[in-house]
């Protein structure tokens, strides 16, 4: 009898192992999951390959923009601005729209907002003095509106914050020396529109402990309009006459009077009562312009190439970008000139980002090797941007760029003489000009090769598109090769599962065979 038939008699069940099930399954994936794991490789490459084109082009539109009618600052368009003098700095917004030339500025009188303060007091954590009922509070005007905070039951930071909550004032609590503070009350604006005048029903917190006149040109001069008998200031009820005396003779007067002190500080009368109290003060025929503001709010007044200004802040735009600002009283000028010095600059970032894009082209283009399954479109952008960079230009079509020191190598790569190049940024701007940036009509190389590649990324872009082509290959290579696996997987639990049943009944009808032979063998010998 023939032994091994169907493994019978020769371990059959042995050879239905897992072992040879790994080996079928391992020959099978080769042919179905395995190229399109390939696939999934060589895309991942390609991607990594179209994002360092993308990159570059990026940059190509950032060097493009430089050079392009798009940008109103391009590279033949930078002006620069020098300044003598430190009356005042600037800031600019748009370079291209500066008028060449020199501004001469003469600043005369910088803006202030207007500051009072009060008396001191010790703690500014108690109640406001003399703030004890619902009538009491100080009223602070501004352009001729009246704005009142209670004191009732109010500490002075608590009254700060208060006036805060306004947004036409800034008020703090300052400590002024070692053991004393102040309220210090301000307009959140410069200029005389928004003077301030404070005062106070039933409470004392000596906003107007002292006066000061208008800034006086000459102490020794005669009061201007103090001419006539009646010619006075009043304090606190009090008379002065003014007719015929200077700043200095009234201050000395009013210094002969016991309740007052008098001093001129900074070209400024300034009046205090010895007592410390409010200083109450009228006018009669006289306006010497008493505020009882430590600093008085006033405008900026300046002349700008003769043209004069009172205005309420210490900045003026002027030609539309240019923001002077001043600092101080004194003369200044700004000279604006074109910059020229940025255009080489422009075109050699151009050259040196037109050959990266062109190497890395190439070196899809030319290898065997290369992931890249569309090679037309890299073929296209190649010419295309070839095409606009060796094109004519100007309004006669009559320049390109191997007029102005460029030149073109074996392999394609552009170059350029810096020495020629600068020569036409000197001599010959407006051609330059014509050849990069070109006009609405006559469009430059800079400006088309910006339009190009700025689309290239944009809708229905040819990067865009293939973008969109990779993701749509990318999704359906994942999904195939999900459908592989579990196919494959699938297909042999199922054989495993077949072959343990084989082996089952194999061993089964093995041991069968093995009493069946034994028999047989009992028989033959007992014969």
């Amino acid at each position: 009898m023939a032994e091994g038939v169907l493994g019978l008699a020769g371990g059959g069940s042995a050879a239905l192992s897992q072992e040879v099930i790994d080996k079928l399954k391992a020959a099978e994936r080769k042919a179905t999951v395995e190229p399109i794991e390939a696939k999934l490789e060589s895309w991942e490459t390609e991607s990594a390959t179209m994002l360092a084109i993308n990159a570059l082009n990026l940059e190509l539109i950032t060097s493009f923009k430089a050079l392009s009618l798009d940008n109103t600052t391009n590279a033949f368009e930078q002006k620069t601005a020098t300044t003598s003098g430190t009356a005042v700095n600037y800031d600019v917004d748009d370079v291209s729209a500066l008028i060449e030339g020199t501004t001469n500025i003469t600043i005369s009188q910088l803006a202030q907002k207007d500051v009072y303060q009060t008396g001191t007091f010790a703690d500014k954590t108690v109640q406001v003095d003399g703030g004890n009922d619902s009538g009491d509070l100080i009223t602070i005007s501004i352009g001729g509106t009246d704005y009142d905070f209670s004191t009732e039951g109010k500490t002075y930071e608590e009254l700060a914050t208060d006036i805060n909550n306004n947004s036409n004032f800034n008020a703090s609590v300052e400590q002024v020396d070692d053991s004393s503070y102040r309220l210090i009350i301000k307009s959140a604006e410069s200029g005389t529109a928004s003077a301030l005048t404070i005062n106070q029903t039933g409470v004392n917190i000596g906003i107007n402990s002292e006066i000061k006149s208008s800034t006086i040109s000459s102490t020794t001069s005669q009061i201007v309009g103090g001419d006539d008998v009646g010619d006075k200031i009043t304090l606190n009820g009090i008379d002065f006459t003014t007719k015929d005396k200077s700043y200095e003779m009234l201050a000395d007067e009013i210094n002969a009077h016991a309740d007052f002190n008098a001093s001129i500080v900074n070209s400024k009368l300034a009046i205090t009562r010895v007592d410390g109290a409010d200083v109450e003060v009228t006018q009669t025929g006289v306006d010497l312009g008493f505020t009882s503001a430590v600093v008085s709010a006033q405008n900026l007044q300046a002349t700008i190439d003769g043209v004069s200004y009172d205005v309420s802040s210490n900045s003026i735009t002027t030609q539309g970008s240019l923001t002077i600002t001043a600092n101080e009283v004194g003369d200044s000028s700004i000279t604006i000139r074109q910059d020229t010095s940025t255009i080489l600059t422009g075109v050699n970032d151009m050259v040196s980002k037109y050959n990266s894009m062109i190497t890395l082209i190439d070196a899809e283009l030319n290898s065997t090797d290369s992931s890249v399954q569309d090679k037309s479109s890299l073929r296209l952008m190649k010419s295309s941007m070839k095409d606009i960079l060796f094109d004519s230009y100007g309004a006669s079509s009559d320049k390109n760029i191997f007029n102005f020191g460029f030149s073109l190598d074996t392999s394609g790569f552009l170059s350029i003489d810096e020495a020629i190049f600068n020569t036409a940024v000197s001599d010959d701007l407006d051609s330059l000009k014509a050849l990069f940036i070109g006009t609405a009509e006559n469009k430059g190389l800079g400006t088309l090769l910006y339009t190009y590649a700025d689309a290239l990324d944009g809708y229905e872009g040819l990067l865009s598109q293939y973008a969109d082509s990779m993701t749509s290959r990318k999704t359906t290579l994942d999904e195939d090769l999900e459908s592989e696996i579990e196919a494959l997987d699938s297909k042999y639990e199922l054989m495993a599962a077949e072959f343990a049943a084989y082996g089952s009944l194999i061993a089964t009808m093995e041991a069968q065979f093995g009493s069946l032979k034994m028999m047989i063998d009992q028989s033959i010998s007992g014969s």
